[in-house]
């Protein structure tokens, strides 16, 4: 990076601008000081309520929240107290938005997956086989279809898929050459059917208006009828767990019935159900019910003959689907997209994530590390989980003290913790080689002093600090920290993030813009230059990061703005980003990605 340095001393001779200059930034920190100490804050454009202590997050960088995702929408204050592992909950690892397939699809009403063979049941066009091999970029293999079209579900046992087509009933196609399908068989009684679902050489249809027909498919070219359970109902969806069927039909009931004879069924119990049942899950002593508006109920099964209503994990919007894996359940709420449960306590389910979306999802499938998502109109969405995680607290360390960062230092496996406070702001470090008893080595603080971000150069902490500017710490003996210099900010001292370069610190300065030192000599810190701000609340400069010739400007109510800073005697803004709810106040980079965290939009 050439730097053209040319060093600049400005007289300001008017002191009446100077004194308006103070007094905004005066009642500007008054209001801003709340939530600069938190990344989210409420967010007026969410359309849900969440439980405060399901949603909160660790702190691992400087300022920064440590999501990979390039949308995360949080409807929570983070309530961390103190410095350590004190409620600082981790949701999720990773989430990524993979790719979107659309290729004349209507609504996508079901997804199996096979390998690398994704197979979807198109409402308007049948079946659909996809090669996922590449999931960045899936691709068209087949198609099958008639004229009568209406693919409502799909499931594959073996080299055969099962679709139901409504009045038509259900098809069995050949696919064990997924290039050249063939219909071997199909099966109609003149009545829609909707759903199926398979067990080892049993089919269960769900047929409107009747009930149940069950169907024997050792052999696809031939079926047998093996049963039905006639209730006159129309049924919405079935699952099967030993010798039990579990039926949700749409007059708002849950049957149970005993199946280990299929010429003589039982039913063994009954609930009703408030709101329509759309999908049935069944995992250990418990019934997972997507019921609607009626949110996720939770049924407990210990005494098969008398289920009853656990629990209820309720949310705006209606919950059509589930898919459990492992201890999470995957909603689709056709308002407001998906959100996954964990159930590992089934009486008390937590929310870990929401991916909020503008368009109803109307199926899912998870195969693997992948998350298929079905959409209304525009096909189908590829995301990536590489884990789902629930960290656990091991060591909490909380005294009386307001925590604004984390910072950790890989070569010596130290964590600085910054605390701000006019009178008792300062620098904790801590060794944490062994993170179930980290040591506190020694602390700085020192009065009038508030502290707001730091950066680590070897043996050197620079410190940028609301009240006193830039500063330089001696941190070579955590025992014995000390002030090597400090230099006020441009005209006033509001200093809020530090991001050191080479021999450059680039600090921003509230509403007085972004100032650049010479930090060359940490013993006499040298004053550059100033970009200047917008002197508006509305542009704040709240954080800033370098890469390559170009600082990244967190501006608050303004977005983003890139500015060139090859030559420093001429930095010319090249770029920015808002959009109409911007309040950006931290920034990070992830490969080649921006993450940007607003106030509003939560991380972008």
């Amino acid at each position: 990076m050439k730097i053209i340095l040319k060093y600049e001393v400005k007289n300001v001779k008017n002191k009446f601008l100077i004194i308006i200059i103070i007094l905004i930034i005066f009642f500007s920190l008054i209001n801003q000081h709340f939530y600069y100490n938190n990344i989210f804050f409420k967010n007026p454009k969410q359309y849900y309520h969440e439980d405060e202590n399901s949603l909160k997050t660790s702190f691992t960088l400087t300022f920064n929240e440590t999501f990979q995702t390039l949308t995360y929408r949080n409807d929570s204050i983070t309530n961390a107290t103190g410095w350590g592992k004190d409620v600082l909950y981790l949701p999720y690892q990773e989430i990524i938005n993979l790719s979107s397939y659309n290729y004349n699809f209507d609504v996508i009403n079901s997804i199996k997956c096979e390998g690398n063979l994704l197979f979807l049941a198109d409402n308007s066009f049948g079946l659909k086989i996809l090669n996922i091999s590449n999931p960045i970029s899936p691709s068209l293999v087949s198609q099958y279809g008639d004229t009568s079209n209406h693919t409502l579900d799909i499931d594959i046992q073996g080299k055969f898929a099962y679709i139901v087509d409504g009045i038509d009933g259900m098809e069995i196609i050949d696919i064990a050459n997924p290039t050249s399908l063939k219909r071997v068989n199909n099966w109609s009684n003149g009545y829609d059917v909707t759903n199926v679902f398979i067990s080892d050489d049993l089919a269960f249809l769900s047929v409107q208006g009747l009930g149940i027909e069950i169907l024997n498919i050792s052999k696809p070219q031939s079926l047998i009828r093996e049963g039905n359970w006639t209730n006159n109902r129309n049924p919405s969806n079935v699952f099967i767990k030993g010798n039990h069927l579990f039926v949700a039909s749409d007059d708002y009931n849950l049957e149970i019935l005993d199946i280990s004879d299929l010429n003589n069924i039982i039913k063994v119990s009954e609930l009703p159900i408030t709101n329509k049942p759309y999908k049935i899950q069944v995992k250990g002593n418990y019934v997972y019910l997507a019921n609607g508006i009626g949110g996720l109920r939770i049924i407990d099964i210990k005494d098969i003959t008398s289920p009853n209503i656990a629990t209820t994990f309720n949310q705006a919007g209606s919950i059509t689907d589930i898919l459990i894996e492992e201890n999470y359940a995957f909603l689709i709420n056709n308002t407001y997209g998906l959100c996954i449960v964990d159930i590992l306590n089934p009486l008390n389910p937590k929310l870990t994530y929401h991916w909020n979306i503008d368009e109803a999802i109307t199926s899912i499938e998870i195969y693997g590390e992948y998350v298929y998502i079905g959409w209304e109109s525009t096909g189908l969405q590829i995301l990536k989980f590489s884990e789902i995680i629930n960290p656990k607290e091991i060591y909490r360390f909380s005294p009386n003290i307001n925590a604004r960062n984390v910072i950790l230092d890989d070569e010596r496996i130290y964590v600085y913790a910054v605390e701000d406070g006019i009178y008792d702001g300062g620098l904790f470090v801590f060794n944490i080689s062994n993170p179930f008893n980290p040591q506190e080595l020694g602390n700085f603080s020192n009065l009038g002093f508030d502290f707001y971000d730091i950066e680590i150069q070897g043996e050197i902490c620079f410190a940028a600090t609301l009240y006193n500017g830039l500063i330089s710490l001696n941190i070579s003996d955590p025992a014995k920290i000390n002030i090597l210099d400090s230099i006020g900010g441009y005209i006033v001292n509001t200093s809020w993030n530090v991001e050191v370069f080479d021999d450059l610190a680039f600090v921003t300065n509230s509403l007085i813009g972004l100032d650049i030192y010479n930090i060359s000599d940490p013993l006499n810190l040298q004053y550059i230059t100033n970009y200047p701000g917008d002197l508006s609340p509305m542009g704040m400069y709240s954080d800033v990061k370098i890469r390559n010739d170009c600082a990244f400007i967190a501006k608050s109510d303004a977005g983003v703005e890139i500015l060139n800073i090859s030559n420093l005697n001429n930095i010319q803004s090249i770029a920015n980003y808002s959009d109409l709810y911007n309040n950006s106040v931290a920034l990070e980079f992830w490969g080649n990605y921006l993450l940007v965290a607003d106030r509003f939009d939560g991380l972008e």
